[in-house]
């Protein structure tokens, strides 16, 4: 995580809201795009910014809010998750949420993650909020860098951007069958969206090799997983099957998944 937060302390973007808010310039609407590799840093950078008393706490061990990022704060509302958007009903709970009076912080936050994926009824229900906010509150949008927001809503918000991409991550495939005990024992306590990080790893690790045949195949397995239509064992089975034992998918029965 130090790596990635490196990223965002050290980009343009973040020096540029941090000398506003050291002018006495706060935005009560944020629109920042970067990477969704980087959102769950960035919501957590973000957020102690506005919610600190002073920016100089934002890393200060003794700060109130010190510990955003680790658990519930009672001025942060975070909102969607990163691939999904919150719909208009939460949406509407947000407005109604910052209008409330802040318990520790300067004022209220609301964080939303894939707000470019926000339907337009969603939207059109932040759109008072973001042109009347409450004394205080701060609206944050998390897009990823093509993203975009209706124009409405860009309109009343300051705009960011941090077009570094983080170098993609590789690990290799288990090859013996003592690792692919481990890799099955491992996923006791995961679920399909680790095994999708697993064969984007993989895949990242075999491409690296020129091994585009094996990466060819881990992209359809990926493909699969992301179709969220296999339960967690019979996808480990199905990677088994194909990656380990070499089983051509036209080998395995059209019904598997």
């Amino acid at each position: 995580m130090d790596n990635k937060l490196e990223i965002i302390r050290e980009s343009r973007a973040w020096n540029e809201i941090c000398k506003a808010m050291d002018d006495g310039k706060r935005p009560h609407s944020l629109v920042f795009k970067i990477d969704e590799s980087l959102h769950q840093e960035c919501s957590m950078l973000l957020s102690k910014v506005f919610l600190c008393q002073k920016r100089i706490d934002i890393d200060s061990p003794s700060s109130k809010n010190n510990d955003i990022g680790r658990g519930p704060h009672p001025d942060l509302i975070l909102s969607g998750d990163i691939g999904s958007a919150p719909g208009i009903d939460r949406c509407r709970e947000i407005a109604r949420e910052l209008s409330i009076k802040p318990v520790t912080a300067p004022g209220r936050v609301a964080v939303i993650f894939s707000a470019d994926k926000l339907s337009l009824p969603a939207s059109n229900s932040l759109l008072k909020i973001t042109e009347e906010p409450p004394e205080g509150a701060v609206i944050i949008f998390l897009l990823p860098p093509d993203g975009n927001l209706i124009p409405t809503l860009t309109s009343r918000s300051w705009t960011f951007s941090i077009s570094h991409v983080p170098e993609k991550i590789s690990m290799p495939i288990p090859g013996s069958d003592t690792e692919w005990m481990g890799w099955i024992s491992q996923n006791d306590k995961r679920n399909v969206k680790d095994i999708v990080e697993d064969l984007d790893k993989w895949i990242n690790y075999s491409l690296q090799r020129k091994e585009h045949l094996l990466a060819a195949k881990l992209e359809s397995l990926k493909m699969i997983a992301s179709g969220k239509k296999l339960p967690k064992t019979m996808l480990q089975d199905l990677i088994l099957f194909v990656v380990k034992e070499g089983i051509p998918f036209e080998h395995i029965p059209g019904d598997f998944w």
